[in-house]
């Protein structure tokens, strides 16, 4: 009886000797004392930038080291952040583009990266010119060498809901280019919507049910998904802007603007599922540096460099600043660069106040996932360069280069930042109800790759307003010159103007014609290149089409009753 309790005992005492082994084993690296110095470095991070939320995970060594939230879903709710807490990675998207087309060439016998598009969609594609046209292939696409410029003003106010991506893409060769092809580097989301649907047509499904079936299931990413196809945003963690120093939350409704373009922008995902996402990209690029990789995938491309120097004026260089952080490369869905002598693969993405970065270290079988919304100034990119350098220096095993206080003030004091703000005084403007031809601006315009906009006057007829897109709203304040006038986003998407550390305002020119009409207006769809012309019609087409629907019917009818008459 003895010898059996004792035997009892030490079953026990093994049992108890395995959970403690198994718990310390899943802690790892995150009972280290650096990674207690590391939270604290975040939170105060977190205080310092006033960052409304933000999700953090941590991989080295094929094993999760850090996974943790901070700061809140609902700041009104105080409902905190946790690694199951979802956000919009916006352009982190474009790494599953890529990789999902790199698993769908394995499957095809004669279609590669440099194949011409229109060898794969047919003679109805086209884009702006013939070159291009007949040239352009997935390389080019993915590394964004087409030379379009990004013309990211029109999907910040979003395509009609009913636009299929076909539509989308049927639109792109009226896009004009800025730059030659394949020569410098043009980031466009249009692009890689082009190779989504692309995809589509080599997978013979969505875009979306192939990463679903290709990318999420296999990797076990249950908790993702694509924003656009969203009803219940539960667990979400909220987008805010700051006004006046103040979180204000925004609609959240405002990320599904980014449909149809979705192989861009539309992923959602948790700090949990990114965890499972950086272990598979430091798998594959481990079989990169194997020298007796004799039969690469073509998913080792997509790690490769396409276009050099992508990012020049962001880049870090001694003696001006304290460690160097240096673009390489674009390479498709991911950048190559050099960060403290450390070969480093990443992404940033943005959408709706949302921003994520994904660093990937494959020297040193390490990667950091980040996700954050809203920061004071509304300048998250400096939170998230003080939270991403110093994760990596964890990872890395290096001296930091920040501490708590100069977290704060990056990148001061080895660069001061200048605002941009408009200069406009609102004193020297005309007020509306000055102007006795308010009506002669009210109308439809259309351009044909950025669709419609409406000018209309308020009811007071002193006001006038201009729509755009699926969410844009506009108040039009005239200036001295006839036609010229500044633009502010009213409605969902005030915050665009008018935020804290946002230009205020909108040039908008209304062209008039020889004999004094108008005949269209310019939009700054793109705030670098030549602003869009967008033609006036005399009413909106859709209504042309059905009124010349009702008279065609109407005829139909008509002949009908023709015809039973006769037969009687």
């Amino acid at each position: 009886m003895i010898m059996m309790y004792l035997f009892c005992m030490l079953i026990l005492m093994f049992n108890v000797g395995v959970q403690v082994v198994s718990c310390k084993d899943q802690l790892g690296d995150y009972a280290d004392l650096k990674f207690t110095r590391f939270e604290s470095f975040i939170e105060n991070v977190i205080r310092c930038r006033g960052v409304t939320g933000a999700t953090i995970t941590m991989v080295k060594n094929n094993k999760v080291v850090f996974k943790r939230g901070f700061g809140y879903e609902n700041v009104e709710k105080r409902i905190p952040v946790t690694w199951k807490t979802k956000f919009c990675i916006g352009s982190l998207t474009k790494a599953f583009t890529s990789t999902l087309i790199a698993k769908l060439l394995d499957l095809q016998d004669s279609i590669t990266w440099d194949t011409p598009i229109r060898d794969i969609l047919g003679h109805s594609f086209r884009l702006y010119d013939n070159l291009r046209t007949e040239n352009v292939n997935l390389r080019d696409l993915l590394s964004h060498k087409v030379g379009t410029p990004p013309y990211f003003r029109a999907l910040l106010v979003g395509f009609s809901e009913n636009m299929t991506r076909e539509d989308f893409v049927r639109m792109l060769q009226h896009q004009p280019t800025a730059k030659p092809f394949r020569t410098d580097f043009l980031y466009s989301n249009y692009m890689y919507t082009l190779a989504g649907y692309v995809a589509e047509k080599l997978g013979k499904d969505t875009w979306e049910n192939l990463v679903t079936e290709m990318i999420f299931k296999p990797l076990g990413m249950s908790r993702s998904g694509f924003v656009d196809k969203v009803q219940n945003f539960k667990n979400f963690a909220f987008p805010y802007s700051f006004l006046n120093g103040t979180a204000v939350p925004l609609d959240i409704t405002l990320t599904q603007s980014v449909h149809p373009s979705g192989p861009a922008g539309s992923i959602y995902s948790t700090g949990s599922d990114m965890a499972k996402w950086i272990q598979y990209h430091l798998t594959e690029l481990n079989k990169l540096s194997t020298k007796n990789n004799d039969n690469p995938s073509n998913l080792m491309e997509t790690y490769k460099g396409q276009m050099p120097s992508p990012f020049p004026d962001n880049d870090w260089y001694r003696p001006i600043y304290p460690v160097e952080d240096v673009a390489i490369s674009y390479n498709m869905g991911w950048i190559t660069s050099i960060y403290r002598g450390f070969q480093r693969f990443w992404h940033s993405g943005g959408i709706v106040t949302y921003s994520s970065f994904l660093s990937l270290y494959p020297n040193k079988h390490s990667g950091v996932f980040i996700s954050l919304t809203g920061s004071k100034n509304n300048e998250n990119s400096l939170p998230m360069k003080a939270l991403i350098s110093m994760a990596s220096d964890v990872l890395l095993d290096v001296p930091s280069w920040l501490n708590e206080t100069s977290a704060c003030l990056t990148p001061a004091p080895w660069k001061i930042k200048v605002e941009k703000r408009s200069e406009v005084n609102k004193n020297t403007m005309f007020l509306m109800n000055n102007i006795s031809d308010i009506k002669d601006y009210e109308g439809f315009y259309e351009h044909p790759a950025f669709g419609q906009i409406n000018v209309k006057a308020a009811d007071n007829k002193s006001d006038l307003f201009l729509h755009f897109g699926r969410f844009g709203r506009m108040r039009l304040i005239p200036l001295k010159d006839k036609g010229e006038f500044l633009a502010e986003f009213i409605d969902k998407l005030w915050f665009v103007t008018g935020s804290d550390g946002k230009s205020s305002y909108y040039p908008v020119t209304f062209v008039y014609s020889e004999d004094n009409n108008i005949v269209g207006l310019k939009f700054p769809v793109d705030r670098k290149y030549d602003r869009s012309f967008f033609t006036k019609y005399c009413q909106d087409k859709s209504t042309i089409s059905l009124i010349i629907s009702i008279i065609t019917c109407c005829f139909v009818l008509h002949i009908l009753l023709i015809h039973n008459k006769v037969n009687k």
